[in-house]
C-alpha cells in the first residue's frame, strides 16, 4: 500500500511540475488567406496569447488585434481601412508576405476582441474574426 501511495504521489508531483511553467500561456493558430482570417481557436483563458500567423495567401497581410465589444463585421472604417483612432489596437504585425509566417505575442484580459487585416480593402472583403477572452 505504501508503494502504490508513493507512486500515486510521484505521479501528481510530476504532472503539477509539468504544468506550471506554462500555466496561462496559449498558442494559437492563425491562418491568413483572401480573404478570410482563421484562427484555430475562437477562444482562449485570460493570460498570455500568442498568435502563430502563417500567411497562405498570394499577397501580404497585416494581422491586427483589437480589443472591441462591436461585432467583427462592424467595425468603424476610413479610406479603405479600419480607422484606428476609434479602435483599441492591443497588438499588431507587419507585413507578413505570402507563404511567410510571425508570431504576435500579447497579455490578454478578458473581454472581446476582433482579428482584421488592415491592408486597404481586405477588411471590407472579409478578412476578420472574432475572439474571446475568458478570465
Amino acid at each position: 500500500m505504501r508503494k502504490l501511495m508513493a507512486m500515486i504521489l510521484a505521479g501528481v508531483v510530476a504532472a503539477a511540475a509539468a504544468c506550471g511553467g506554462d500555466e496561462g500561456s496559449t498558442d494559437v493558430a492563425v491562418v491568413l488567406d483572401e480573404w478570410s482570417i482563421a484562427p484555430s481557436a475562437a477562444e482562449v483563458r485570460e493570460g498570455k496569447v500568442t498568435f502563430k500567423v502563417q500567411n497562405d495567401g498570394t499577397m501580404a497581410h497585416l494581422l491586427f488585434v483589437i480589443k472591441n465589444d462591436l461585432p467583427p463585421e462592424q467595425l468603424p472604417v476610413a479610406n479603405g481601412s479600419i480607422a484606428l483612432s476609434q479602435v483599441n489596437v492591443v497588438r499588431s504585425v507587419e507585413a507578413v508576405a505570402a507563404g511567410s509566417t510571425s508570431d504576435l505575442s500579447f497579455d490578454a484580459t478578458p473581454g472581446k476582441y476582433v482579428l482584421v487585416c488592415n491592408v486597404p480593402g481586405h477588411y471590407q472583403q472579409g478578412m476578420a474574426a472574432g475572439f474571446l477572452v475568458e478570465p
